[in-house]
């Protein structure tokens, strides 16, 4: 039966948005060596997230420190300059000295937010990638260049986006083939609010393929019985467009994307 990864990386977005990238399987404890396969039973049936082309597609996740899992942006990020003036038309307010002002009829949506992108991870993990998922084919060839698997799996995760789960609505998600690197779009998902559940942000999510250089791959087995795990490394993009009602409700917003194995 299908399942979702239970081993949870997590960290959270004044904004601050948090993945939690349900990357890992339950009993799996050898997994902080990826994207290296060496000491780990990386064929085992419970990595397994599907075929293409005759060859199983195995996966594994990379630990990240949770600095790593985060976004906080500044305020220069937010807003151009870091502030911003609202221009209330016409209105004046006159009070004496000793009351307050109320500014009436203030609207967020009054400021011009810039849009947010963030990359999770934010920084290079093992062998300088990016990739917080990991995904490999075996090869018996100890020679092979791994290109015709790179392709391989590269292919198949763009024709099984589903692949990809989230712990949140959304409006679509679906292959992605606008550059060699991009794997699978995620439309309009929402961020929820760690503090208020009823609170969210509307996101778009890219995946996309963190190492596509040659050699992303590694050599195991006997003198007599080489092999080589050809790697195949996914990265995470998130990108909104904060110029919705709930900004004003600033707090910690979660994203929780896993992946489903067989």
């Amino acid at each position: 039966m299908s399942k979702i990864s239970a081993t949870a990386y997590y960290h959270k977005f004044l904004l601050k948005i948090g993945l939690t990238a349900m990357a890992g399987l339950i009993g799996q404890t050898a997994l902080a060596a990826c994207p290296d396969t060496e000491g780990i039973n990386i064929t085992d049936a419970a990595n397994r997230v599907g075929t293409a082309d005759g060859s199983s597609i195995y996966f594994c996740k990379q630990i990240f420190p949770n600095s790593s899992l985060n976004f906080a942006p500044t305020e220069r990020q937010l807003l151009n300059g870091g502030s911003q003036a609202i221009s209330r038309g016409n209105t004046i307010q006159s009070f004496p000295l000793s009351n307050r002002a109320d500014l009436m009829g203030f609207n967020v949506a009054n400021l011009a937010f810039n849009q947010l992108s963030a990359n999770f991870p934010n920084t290079n993990g093992a062998f300088g990638s990016p990739s917080l998922f990991n995904f490999y084919i075996r090869s018996s060839d100890r020679n092979d260049d791994c290109k015709g698997e790179y392709q391989t799996i590269k292919s198949f995760l763009r024709n099984n986006p589903n692949v990809f789960q989230l712990n949140t609505s959304f409006s679509s998600i679906a292959q992605d083939t606008t550059s060699n690197t991009s794997i699978v779009k995620i439309t309009d998902a929402k961020l929820k609010s760690t503090i208020n559940p009823t609170k969210d942000l509307t996101a778009n999510i890219d995946l996309y393929y963190a190492n596509p250089t040659e050699e992303q791959y590694f050599t195991g087995g006997t003198i007599f019985n080489r092999y080589r795990d050809c790697w195949f490394g996914v990265g995470t993009r998130v990108t909104l467009n904060p110029n919705n009602s709930d900004l004003e409700y600033a707090g910690s917003y979660d994203l929780q994307i896993g992946v489903l194995t067989q």
